[in-house]
């Protein structure tokens, strides 16, 4: 997250509550989006400060193009809140996630975001 007033723009409304965006984003976009809890799926923790962010924040490591546990969707959609889920470069992880979230195609999840990787996938890991 940067804390400059530049930002990502990119901030894109997935369903519900449910927001997508890469790791770019500034607190003036948290705020103009009533955002109360991010969720980080980068595979490495971005933030080293972030009991100073004005949301409630979880970092969830994964492997790009790794298959998205089950728990993690489940997590996701009981949140009451508006939440962003985000990765680095906005185009994979967080698709995923949000994607199947929403209960979404593939092909739905492309048309919010055009240029997302050709790993995003329609079904999460079943827990074991």
């Amino acid at each position: 997250m940067r804390f400059d007033s530049k930002g990502s723009e990119m901030i894109r409304h997935f369903c519900r509550n449910i927001y997508q965006s890469d790791e770019n984003f500034t607190l003036d976009e948290l705020r103009n989006y009533n955002i109360k809890v991010v969720i980080d799926v980068c595979d490495k923790e971005k933030f080293a400060t972030v009991n100073d962010l004005p949301v409630k924040y979880f970092h969830i490591p994964l492997a790009d193009c790794q298959p998205i546990p089950e728990w993690i969707i489940d997590f996701v959609k009981t949140i009451n809140e508006n939440v962003l889920v985000h990765c680095c470069a906005g185009l994979s992880r967080s698709v995923r996630v949000c994607q199947l979230a929403c209960g979404m195609t593939e092909e739905q999840a492309r048309s919010i975001v055009p240029n997302s990787l050709g790993c995003v996938q329609s079904q999460p890991i079943k827990k074991v």
